[in-house]
């Protein structure tokens, strides 16, 4: 084998020489702005838009400007070249170019153009800026003739509102504009706000304005069949293909003329991913939907587990409980997978300095088993360190592989398993710091996270191949995102994605009845007015947070509007990134998001983090257990006294109705006051025997105030 030394070198060496030279597209832009980059793309635009090109490679696009500065021969690609250049990062009005251009090829001339990304009600997002985009059936407010350096307001079928621009000198100024709908095919470019361009009237065709109103998704998951779903806006005749690569290759097909389509693939094999594209045809035009990989259900059991490191409070739970609540639990449940694997174990974490778990693989790798693990190189890995029967390798060298999996097992059904979760293999991580972990057992699963860990490690064998690994923004959107797990609807994501975000604000703005977040971090602005939303549309919410005062924190952004939120006081790091959906309402659709992904532009945009949402009401109640367990510590944190003191609280637990006096020093003075388990206030009293009735059910607190400032304080449950 190879010394983990050496290999570590000559890994860490690979690196640093891909960073320096040829870069993809989506690695150049998170990096810093002045940095000097070299990528290869296809150009989008020759000299309709001016002096500007775009190029776009399979991971992003970027702008190219010819900045004081600048090597010639920008002025001559036109669209279709692939180019290679060299030139600095320099971000003007928003929008991200490389200038001045240091060096510029032409490798290749009338290369088909990427394809045209199609926008969908929901709008553009950062990560699509400089791409080749479409919007379907769009019209423009304005009449007449296009004139240059003109910006026209254009209306989107969703009911969204774009805007075009026409530079001096562009082929369209004079020529008149559309009267009626038209497919506007173009590039996202950014001046302060996005706009779309065009190269001319090639790009406007009159569109027949039938497209998709949703999304193709499987409303039927089986684990020989799949049963899409999807609906267009007029009636019109569809057709599927599908295959196990992007190629595909079968096609089912209806004549049938509907606006709601349903189609069902039969004979296909279970836990595998499926390339899918739903296309239809309307007055001669045929519009296709985006590709998707949608995966059949497996044969395995389904079964998730759900550990705590802390304890938790089971007079929240409706009848079922975590399988573990203590380090000691989670400890034994990863040591028994690790040690009950047979063929196979991939580990994507963070860092590690648990050597039991490192020779616990070591142990597992002398059995057979072929062991692969990925870490993250910037932080600490002492367990890491000394010689290792199998290949290791760094991660993501442009941010952070912030993963925390496990894949066991992949290919056999009743032994697959993913472990998954917010903790890393550290002392803290694993016993001071609050975390969770989760173990499922499920083929399909374990084979979508199996294909994320080779496309980091790439390569599909022993051995990882730093010329074919994709890391951070490198990488693609290979994976299924839908999955049935025992009967359960579970999503799962890797970032980046562009589709992320608006997802969880989607996931978020669903709850109904109750909202609970526990975040070690939340800076991402789009999921904090999410959460906010939530709270003004009428949603108990509550929040914790561990850092609460960083730079970027919406934290007192949530407390500006009112949101209850709390900062975690507690010993350890809450180092959670859950929230919990409608855990109050079963019946309608209650869910967990959890996994390694913060709530932050860096975990979105740069990070390799893994992300899962649990449609389940038991796995909801499960992690409500440990919520409230936790909120129950930044609220009051223990109770002050003891009976001995004068507070007499009868009965606890009670139904219905209570009572309490203060038979203390003072009790003429004396008052109580009544708080909710959120913190809130609900109402003073006398310190004289009270009775307290009409509560719903819940956790309250009692303090009792004396004159001189001192304060006691009891817990009641209200059944």
């Amino acid at each position: 084998m190879v010394p983990h030394k050496l290999l570590l070198c000559w890994l860490l060496s690979g690196l640093a020489f891909t960073l320096s030279g040829q870069v993809w597209i989506g690695i150049a832009r998170i990096q810093s702005q002045g940095t000097t980059v070299s990528v290869k793309g296809i150009a989008l635009n020759g000299p309709e838009l001016g002096d500007i090109r775009y190029i776009q490679d399979e991971t992003g696009a970027i702008a190219l400007y010819p900045g004081s500065g600048s090597a010639p021969g920008l002025e001559n690609v036109q669209a279709g070249d692939e180019v290679l250049v060299t030139g600095v990062l320099d971000p003007y009005q928003g929008l991200l170019e490389i200038s001045p251009i240091l060096s510029l090829d032409v490798l290749s001339s009338n290369n088909p153009l990427p394809e045209a990304k199609i926008i969908f009600p929901g709008g553009f997002s950062d990560q699509m800026e400089s791409e080749h985009v479409r919007l379907q059936c769009v019209s423009f407010q304005a009449a007449g003739f296009f004139e240059g350096d003109h910006l026209y307001s254009i209306n989107h079928y969703g009911g969204i509102g774009y805007n075009l621009y026409i530079p001096d000198g562009h082929p369209l100024v004079g020529k008149p504009i559309p009267a009626t709908p038209v497919e506007m095919t173009g590039i996202l470019s950014r001046y302060n706000t996005f706009r779309m361009l065009v190269r001319g009237m090639e790009d406007l065709p009159e569109s027949p304005c039938m497209y998709f109103t949703t999304e193709v998704f499987p409303a039927e998951m089986e684990t020989n069949a799949l049963g899409l779903f999807w609906k267009t806006n007029v009636p019109c005749a569809c057709s599927v293909r599908y295959g196990l690569t992007p190629a595909m290759g079968s096609t089912v097909s209806s004549a049938d003329l509907l606006p709601v389509h349903s189609f069902s693939l039969d004979n296909l094999t279970p836990a595998t991913a499926y390339y899918v594209q739903a296309s239809c045809q309307f007055n001669g035009v045929e519009v296709p939907s985006p590709v998707r990989i949608f995966s059949t259900v497996s044969t395995s059991s389904g079964l998730i587990e759900v550990y705590f490191n802390k304890s938790t409070d089971p007079l929240f739970s409706t009848g079922t409980f975590p399988a573990g609540s203590s380090y000691q639990a989670l400890e034994a449940a990863m040591l028994a997978r690790i040690d009950a694997a047979k063929e196979s174990i991939d580990v994507a974490v963070y860092n590690a300095n648990i050597t039991d778990w490192i020779d616990a693989l070591k142990a597992a790798h002398s059995r057979g088993v072929q062991i692969r693990y990925i870490f993250e190189d910037q932080s600490t890995n002492s367990a890491l360190s000394g010689s290792l029967p199998f290949p290791i390798m760094a991660g993501n060298a442009d941010a952070l592989m912030h993963n925390k999996f496990l894949v066991i097992d992949a290919e056999l059904p009743d032994e697959a398993y993913v472990i998954t979760g917010s903790m890393n293999w550290t002392s803290s991580g694993w016993k001071t710091d609050f975390n969770n972990q989760l173990i499922i057992q499920d083929q399909a699963l374990a084979r979508a996270y199996r294909t994320e860990f080779e496309e980091m490690w790439g390569s599909s064998g022993l051995m990882p191949n730093i010329q074919t690994s994709r890391y951070g923004p490198a990488k693609l959107e290979n994976t299924p995102s839908v999955f049935k797990i025992g009967g359960r609807v579970v999503e799962s994501f890797f970032t980046p994605s562009q589709r992320l975000v608006p997802l969880l604000v989607d996931r978020i703005g669903s709850a109904e009845t109750d909202l609970e977040c526990g975040l070690f971090i939340l800076t991402r602005d789009e999921l904090a007015a999410a959460v906010k939303d939530a709270w003004f549309d009428g949603v108990d919410v509550r929040v914790i947070i561990e850092d609460a005062n960083i730079s970027g924190s919406d934290f007192n952004f949530l407390l500006s509007q009112g949101v209850p939120v709390q900062a975690h006081k507690d010993y350890g790091l809450f180092h959670h990134k859950y929230a919990i959906i409608d855990a109050d309402l079963p019946d309608s659709d209650p869910m967990v998001i959890t996994g390694s992904y913060n709530w932050t532009a860096a975990a979105t945009n740069e990070n390799d983090e893994n992300l899962l949402i649990i449609h389940d009401a038991t796995i909801a109640n499960l992690f409500l257990q440990e919520f409230e367990a936790r909120w129950e510590e930044v609220v009051a944190t223990t109770e002050l006294g003891n009976p001995s003191d004068g507070f007499i609280l009868f009965p606890n637990p009670a139904s219905g109705e209570f009572w309490v006096r203060w038979d203390g020093p003072h009790s003429e003075e004396a008052f109580f006051r009544l708080w909710d388990g959120k913190g809130q206030f609900i109402k003073e009293m006398d310190a004289g025997q009270c009775a307290v009735s009409g509560l719903s059910p819940g956790i309250y607190w009692l303090t009792c105030h004396l004159p001189d400032g001192e304060t006691f304080s009891k817990k009641i449950l209200i059944h």
